[in-house]
Formats: C-alpha cells, sequence, structure tokens
C-alpha cells in the first residue's frame, strides 16, 4: 500500500499528535491558552458503511480531510490509493465498514 504524506506544518503537529493519541492535558492546554475554561473530556467511536470498494472511494474523496492529498497526488494517484487500501476491507456480506474514534473537549469563556 502507497502512502500519501499529508502532515499538518511543524507549528500545529506536535499538538495534534497529542491530541491524536488521547494524551490528556495537550488540547486542554489549546483551551487555557486561548482564555477558555476546561469543562469536560471524552470520546466517541464513529462507524462509516459503504455497500462497496468505489462508494467508499468516493466518500473519502468528498471529505474535507482529503483535500490537501487530493491536491499534493492528484485526484488519479488518490483515488489509486484509496482503492488499494479499502479493497482488502471489503466484505462481500457487509460491504466496507470503518470505525474510529474522535476525541473531544469542551471549554467555555470565564463568566
Amino acid at each position: 500500500m502507497a502512502l500519501v504524506d499529508i502532515s499538518p506544518p511543524e507549528h500545529i503537529q506536535d499538538s495534534m499528535v497529542g491530541m491524536a493519541a488521547g494524551r490528556p492535558g495537550v488540547a486542554e492546554k489549546l483551551l487555557t491558552d486561548a482564555g477558555l475554561v476546561v469543562l469536560e473530556r471524552g470520546s466517541v467511536d464513529a462507524t462509516s458503511e459503504w455497500p462497496d470498494v468505489a462508494t467508499a472511494v468516493r466518500a473519502m474523496t468528498s471529505a474535507g480531510p482529503s483535500w490537501p492529498a487530493i491536491q499534493q497526488v492528484e485526484m488519479a494517484r488518490f483515488n489509486e490509493v484509496m482503492t488499494a487500501a479499502l479493497t482488502p476491507l471489503m466484505d462481500e456480506q457487509q460491504g466496507i465498514r470503518l470505525t474510529s474514534e474522535f476525541f473531544w473537549i469542551t471549554g467555555r469563556k470565564p463568566s
């Protein structure tokens, strides 16, 4: 499988990596540095399902986070890489099912 590097700019990469790893404290620091009071933190699983590889690739292509990769390698290459990555996940009975864990944090402006 080919990988496409769409790394964020270095000045925000450490914070993003910390939040993506679920390390408590990184997102909280971003909020408190912005003058907000941290209220709550958690995570939620979200499952996406598609009936086949072609539909899954179209869905991935339409997602905003894919845009930097599409700009970097162009649409045909992006579709090729996504097809190669998703094909092994295809189940003839269930299609393609991907579950992602998303971390969230809430904050508010101090009174």
